[in-house]
């Protein structure tokens, strides 16, 4: 029992006082996710990459630069047949060369490189949003098991309530002994269930902590409720307005693009005249110095890409065909979007009504245990059908708990497959379209 009560005061202090994770407070849920922003591991590999595409986009520069040399070397000559005849001196050849190649590809081979640096800032944005929402879902997750526990704590209050009222009674002969056992099997076994609940939310809060960077069996005050408000949500507003901020439609559409200036590049690298520019200078450090340049200019017109048949020819096509598969891709993941969006707008609609059954079914509950406690207290009712009413009270309340979060995580949800902030649902942000 004392143990019980510990942990209680550990778990339950998001509604009351404890141990402060934040310099204000508890930790909220905008804590949580700063947090895991700076520990997540995967979200600092993205950026590693995310830096590497900035510093290409930044010297595109390095497409037009030229292939530079130089090099030295040493020349010592002398005669194996006449060995007394005089060796001529050693040498110190130098040289540096130059050379360009221009290709009609070049432009093409610019905006892939540009297409790549957004490419990685919006998937590094996207992770940003997934581990965001991930956060979210396991903070909402650990409210909820908290409440959880509030109600079997109230399970067991009234069930350990009634076994002393019973033990008492059964002391002054007024109950019999049988229903005096099951008085205190029903307050055991609502103990022994308390204690699971509370064994699981300690590891899950454990392994929530420790991808925050805490300790895993620190103390930690959540502060934060599910916070629900009724959404009537206009799914065909959504789509028109949303539909092309999603990261699946965006990422179609960019791998279009991507596929159609690599088509390009490579019809123009295999067509186009290719424009070759060099020059070179060598020189001997002898008596006497001698040295020469050469410059040259030379302009190769490929024939091979525009015979039918050929490899050439054949990957310019290949190269099309994807590009119209990627445009058939991006079709059918609108598609596929359109009915995401009206599939978790139907079911946030529908999901309203279940949390208003459940409080209702919790109001019967309520009230049905309280006429069965009173009933019991005065013989009318056997301790069966209060320990029914007791189940059902508590049954009530947990399924009430799970369409609430149910409810919640589907806005988060929608939120996501919208691209936007889950705040935008609920602050009315749609032109009036999503009414609360």
């Amino acid at each position: 029992m004392k143990y019980t009560r510990l942990i209680l005061i550990i778990v339950l202090s998001a509604s009351s006082r404890g141990i402060q994770a934040e310099e204000n407070g508890g930790l909220t849920l905008v804590d949580a996710v700063r947090r895991a922003q700076e520990w997540n591991l995967d979200l600092k590999k993205r950026a590693v990459d995310l830096n590497m595409a900035r510093e290409a986009s930044q010297n595109l520069w390095s497409e037009f630069f030229p292939s530079i040399s130089a090099g030295a070397g040493l020349r010592y000559s002398t005669s194996l047949i006449s060995p007394n005849t005089a060796s001529s001196s050693p040498a110190i050849n130098l040289s540096a060369g130059l050379s360009i190649q221009l290709n009609a590809g070049l432009p093409a081979a610019i905006e892939l490189i540009r297409l790549a640096y957004e490419t990685n800032l919006f998937d590094y944005d996207q992770s940003r949003r997934q581990l965001e929402l991930t956060v979210t879902k396991q903070f909402y997750t650990i409210i909820a098991e908290q409440r959880n526990i509030l109600i079997l704590q109230e399970k067991y209050g009234q069930a350990e309530r009634q076994f002393q009222r019973d033990r008492i009674r059964f002391e002054n002969g007024i109950l019999s002994e049988l229903n005096y056992k099951l008085s205190r099997l029903s307050a055991e076994s609502a103990k022994l269930e308390l204690n699971r609940a509370l064994s699981d939310w300690t590891e899950m809060a454990g392994e929530f902590q420790a991808a925050l960077g805490y300790e895993p069996k620190e103390q930690i005050r959540y502060e934060g409720d599910l916070e629900l408000e009724r959404l009537a949500i206009d799914s065909e507003y959504l789509i028109a307005r949303y539909l092309n901020t999603r990261p699946d439609i965006i990422n179609s559409r960019r791998n279009l693009e991507r596929l159609r200036l690599t088509g390009t590049r490579q019809t123009l690298n295999s067509r186009a005249p290719t424009l070759s520019l060099s020059t070179n200078w060598s020189g001997s450090i002898d008596t006497p110095f001698s040295d020469s340049l050469s410059a040259s200019v030379n302009v190769n017109i490929p024939v091979e890409a525009w015979i039918p048949g050929t490899k050439n020819w054949q990957s310019i096509k290949s190269a099309a065909a994807d590009t119209e598969k990627a445009e058939f891709d991006l079709e059918n993941v609108k598609r596929s979007a359109e009915t995401a969006i009206r599939a978790l707008c139907a079911n946030i609609n529908n999901s309203w009504n279940s949390i208003e059954i459940a409080r209702l079914r919790v109001e019967i509950a309520e009230g049905a245990y309280l006429m069965s406690e009173l009933g019991f207290s005065q013989g009318t009712v056997e301790f069966l059908e209060l320990e029914n009413a007791r189940n059902s009270l508590s049954e009530a309340r947990q399924q009430l708990l799970r369409e609430e979060f149910s409810y919640k995580s589907m806005t988060l949800d929608l939120a996501a497959a919208l691209n936007i902030d889950a705040d935008k649902l609920s602050s009315g942000d749609n032109d009036g379209k999503t009414e609360i």
